[in-house]
């Protein structure tokens, strides 16, 4: 069983009853298929509404194609991956541990719309929402002191 999966159960299993839900569009959040980010802006595309298990790189193997907002530690990880959006509209990013997510179209950042943190005991560590255009998109991890992360994508209200 992957480190992840085994932490994600831990935590689950000392959540006290009642705990706060998950979200409908987030409620796949305990599957995960593993996926190997790039180093780079030739990222493998993932899907939307399927959790994703990313292995990261370490900081000084990134090619980043946008600088990141706040500097990284020389010995975190980071990488990209990539979704599509098939019309405008708003999404969700939710990540399992501490990291920067930047997501990056048209080869800049695009301003986050809001910020916030998984439901208690979820294991989902950040949540953060973005208003996208059409296409394809780069999500842009970097400072993540943790090898691994989970991810997922999710549209928004």
């Amino acid at each position: 069983m992957p480190m992840l999966a085994a932490l994600l159960m831990l935590q689950a299993a000392a959540c006290p009853a009642g705990a706060e839900p998950v979200p409908p569009a987030l409620s796949a959040w305990g599957q995960g298929t593993p996926v190997s980010a790039a180093a780079d802006a030739d990222a493998p595309t993932i899907a939307i509404g399927l959790p994703v298990e990313v292995a990261l790189h370490p900081a000084a193997h990134l090619k980043l194609p946008a600088p990141p907002a706040k500097a990284a530690a020389a010995d975190s990880h980071g990488g990209l991956v990539a979704f599509a959006m098939p019309r405008a509209g708003k999404v969700r990013v939710a990540l399992s541990a501490p990291a920067w997510i930047e997501l990056v179209s048209g080869g800049k950042a695009v301003a986050s719309t809001g910020h916030g943190h998984g439901p208690r005991c979820s294991g989902m560590r950040k949540i953060v929402d973005f208003d996208l255009p059409a296409g394809r998109h780069l999500i842009q991890l970097s400072g993540s002191p943790a090898a691994s992360v989970r991810l997922m994508v999710v549209p928004a209200a």
